[in-house]
Parts: C-alpha cells; sequence; structure tokens
C-alpha cells in the first residue's frame, strides 16, 4: 500500500496553523523570506497514520548545516516511528498570517541539535494513496486562517485553464536548494507548465488577503513551490 505524501501535505501549511490554546487568533507578522523546516514522525495502527508535525517557526531559522546533517531513517530508529518525513527548508511569500481553532501543546524536541515545537497532529489513512503528491492538481486542507500580502510587493501566481488563480504562500529549497526570493520573478521559465497553465508576478497596490474558513485549496508546481487559491 502507497504512504500518503506526506511531505506535499505539510507544504499545503498544515504545520503552522495551530494558535495557543489561551489566545483566540494566533498572529505571525514580517514573515517573508523567513526560513523554517519541519520533521514529521508517522506512527502506523493497522491503515490509519498519526503524524506529528515539528516546525523550527518562531525558534530559530532552521541552520543549514544541523539540517542537512538530518537522516531521516536514523532519526525513525531513534523516535521508534514508522518512519520521518523531512520538509525544507521552505520559505515564506507571504507577510502575516492570521490562524484560529486549533490548540498547541508546548511539546518541543531537538531534532540533530534544531528545536522544534510540535505544531500540528494529522491522523491520515493509507486508503489516501497519493493524497497532496501531484502537482498542478487542487488538495483540499483543512484550516482556518488569513493569509496577507503587503501592497506594494510582489505576489507569485499560477492561473489554471479555467482561470483559477493560485497566490504562492511558501517556496522550497527541496528540488533546487540554490532557490531564493530573487529567482521567483523569472521562475515561470523554469517551471514545466502543463497545456493552459501560466506563472503571473503582479505587484498589488492593496494588500492582498486570502482568507479560508474550514477549506484551502493548494495546488504544489514540480519544485514543491505552494500555491493557494484566491
Amino acid at each position: 500500500m502507497r504512504i500518503p505524501n506526506l511531505v506535499a501535505l505539510l507544504a499545503l501549511g498544515f504545520a503552522t496553523i495551530s494558535p495557543p490554546s489561551h489566545a483566540a487568533t494566533a498572529v505571525a507578522e514580517h514573515l517573508r523570506d523567513t526560513r523554517y523546516g519541519e520533521v514529521l514522525t508517522v506512527r502506523q495502527h493497522g491503515l490509519d497514520l498519526s503524524v506529528k508535525v515539528y516546525s523550527t517557526m518562531g525558534l530559530n531559522d532552521c541552520p543549514e548545516a544541523l539540517w542537512k546533517d538530518l537522516n531521516a531513517d536514523r532519526l525513525a530508529k531513534q523516535y521508534r516511528v514508522k518512519f520521518v518525513k523531512l520538509n525544507g527548508p521552505r520559505h515564506w511569500t507571504l507577510d502575516r498570517l492570521e490562524a484560529w481553532g486549533g490548540s498547541r501543546t508546548g511539546e518541543t524536541e531537538t531534532f540533530g541539535g534544531i528545536k522544534m515545537a510540535l505544531r500540528a497532529t494529522i491522523h491520515a489513512s493509507l486508503l489516501q494513496g497519493g493524497l497532496g503528491s501531484k502537482k498542478y492538481a487542487e488538495t483540499i486542507v483543512k484550516r482556518d486562517t488569513v493569509f496577507t500580502f503587503d501592497a506594494g510587493k510582489p505576489v507569485y501566481e499560477l492561473v489554471d485553464p479555467t482561470g483559477k488563480t493560485y497566490v504562492m504562500q511558501s517556496y522550497a529549497q527541496i528540488v533546487e536548494p540554490g532557490l531564493t526570493m530573487k529567482d521567483l520573478p523569472g521562475l515561470g521559465h523554469r517551471l514545466h507548465l502543463p497545456a493552459g497553465w501560466h506563472y503571473v508576478v503582479k505587484t498589488p497596490t492593496e494588500d492582498l488577503q486570502v482568507r479560508s474558513t474550514g477549506t484551502a485549496h493548494v495546488v504544489n508546481d514540480d519544485l514543491l513551490n505552494t500555491y493557494l487559491r484566491i
């Protein structure tokens, strides 16, 4: 049976949407180009998977030397789990994130010298197959968030053949470790876009806010950069 692509799932935004239990809303600001990384520990119970998501967000910038030294198989043995997935490094392309509807345990772990906080626990099923693994195909994510992109700063969008528009929420250094923010304006020439898809760069004159109330519609490109439907 096929394991769901959990790196893709986390790229879709599960890991950073849980506000503190004592607050109705969690707010993170000045996020643009902030680097973060995530470690997913996965336990299997029959056909069910329990995934703990640990993130560096708010603790450190996912130090490169330590991150490169992480070994998923070694961590899986250390934590006695079915397997471990490494998701990152990633960088936000939004400016402000508001989230509500969740809780935080305060649990932390240190993986290879990198301190991380538990941000979410996900329950999935092997029957989901490759959920989230396809590129340029929508995945529906359950979350309550507002993503804000500041006026006067560029945004990077995918437009599908039907005219649906998706704004990039994070770029990944997973497929292309050297990818940086300065590469994003010309990224359209490096992507293998399906027929009818377009990559567009815009600079909004007003703040762009994308609200997800209950669900969000997200796609990945072939470099695992992640986009949210507007």
